[in-house]
């Protein structure tokens, strides 16, 4: 009797509902008429959410209250292009792959993306305009090792004279060894769009910078993990440059984390690395000057777009915002059927200081009999545990 008390208490916990942990609250200013009101979330309210928004939570103390997103994406800027790959071949002494780049009118770099590796390799690149006869354009490309990420992947830069070849080779010797991993390869083809709309400056962010041999480490830090849609650098020299630069998560320290994209800083627009909607406290940029001189860099801030929320609530009601839930999924909402009678200009609504919060809601809003529930049955299961091992040992005595 004990064991199938015992199944049917296990039974019953892991039927219990799904429940979302919010570890912050912020109240609502009460709204002074009944009707749909914007409430936007600021750079500290958006360190403590996801970066999609997915575990914000309106509640009137006893239900959810529905809500519409509504995040903006700022134009990215660059996009990675993939060279096609003619033919490639491998052994223990060399790696070979040809690129198709008849679609470009000359490359001055190429990027690999490879699965993460803590090798380092020496390279050589060629050109041909018909694929047969070869001409070198570098014999000493330095592969890097990966570093420190959890993304399984990361990007090589090569950088190299520009030229007008139809047809790259590059020639990765393997040293003996099992080669690299190379996934793809491609170009960043800067495509620049002028953002219009208005961005949110995080403050109080800090840069420091190490320049090495072909290279400029330089390492974000802000006060929280904001949503970041791009990083603004302030350059004042060299008059003319155009780097490529990769992005990654790291931290305060410097170290690498996980691989978050690439992009081109040139002299010709607007100078910023976009990041549409990373969460990072730190980032780490790794600028490829090849033989330039390393830029100087006088200011780095981050930024997003504005991010906000619409819903209707009712006069004179209280209400709380919930966040901090990494579990979270997105709640769907009947509102959005209803996107039509939505204003386009809807009143602003503030909200108070973020608060801790140790309330646990089902997806329902209910809270007040999940965790008596909890634990009144783990109290009689470990009691049941008790008296059957009790018994066992009875029997065997």
């Amino acid at each position: 009797m004990s064991n199938k008390i015992i199944l049917s208490l296990i039974a019953f916990l892991f039927s219990l509902p799904a429940f979302a942990q919010h570890r912050w609250k912020t109240e609502l200013q009460q709204p002074a008429q009944s009707g749909f009101y914007k409430i936007q979330i600021d750079p500290v309210l958006g360190a403590r959410l996801n970066a999609d928004l997915s575990d914000l939570r309106i509640s009137d103390g006893k239900n959810q209250v529905p809500y519409l997103r509504n995040v903006s994406v700022l134009p990215t800027g660059s996009v990675f292009r993939t060279l096609p790959i003619v033919r490639s071949s491998t052994d223990t002494s060399g790696t070979v792959i040809v690129l198709d780049s008849r679609a470009y009118k000359g490359l001055e770099n190429i990027s690999l993306i490879m699965a993460n590796t803590a090798v380092e390799r020496q390279a050589s690149l060629s050109g041909s305009q018909d694929g047969k006869q070869w001409f070198i354009i570098h014999e000493n490309l330095h592969l890097s090792n990966a570093g420190t990420n959890e993304e399984g992947k990361f990007i090589q830069s090569l950088q190299f004279p520009f030229t007008q070849y139809a047809y790259f080779k590059l020639l990765i010797k393997n040293r003996g060894t099992d080669p690299l991993n190379v996934l793809s390869a491609g170009v960043w083809v800067y495509d620049h769009v002028e953002v219009t709309q208005p961005t949110v400056v995080h403050e109080g962010t800090r840069f420091m910078w190490k320049d090495t041999a072909g290279m400029t480490r330089v390492v974000v830090m802000n006060n929280e993990p904001y949503a970041v849609d791009r990083i603004n650098l302030a350059i004042d020299a060299p008059k003319f440059y155009k780097r490529e630069v990769s992005i990654y998560r790291s931290d305060a320290g410097g170290k690498k984390g996980d691989w978050l994209g690439a992009a081109t800083l040139t002299s010709e627009s607007e100078t910023y690395i976009p990041l549409p909607g990373v969460k990072s406290e730190n980032f780490l940029l790794e600028i490829y000057n090849g033989d330039n001189p390393p830029l100087t860099i006088k200011k780095v801030t981050t930024a997003a777009a504005p991010r906000e929320v619409i819903a209707w609530l009712e006069k004179g009601k209280g209400y709380i915002l919930l966040a901090g839930d990494s579990l979270a999924k997105a709640p769907e909402y009947d509102l959005k059927q209803f996107r039509d009678s939505i204003p386009a200009k809807a009143p602003l609504l503030a909200y108070g200081p973020l608060q801790p919060h140790t309330i646990v809601m089902d997806e329902a809003g209910r809270s007040d009999w999940l965790w008596p529930t909890i634990i009144a049955m783990l109290l009689v299961l470990g009691v049941l545990t008790f008296r059957l091992v009790g018994e066992v040992k009875r029997r065997e005595g």
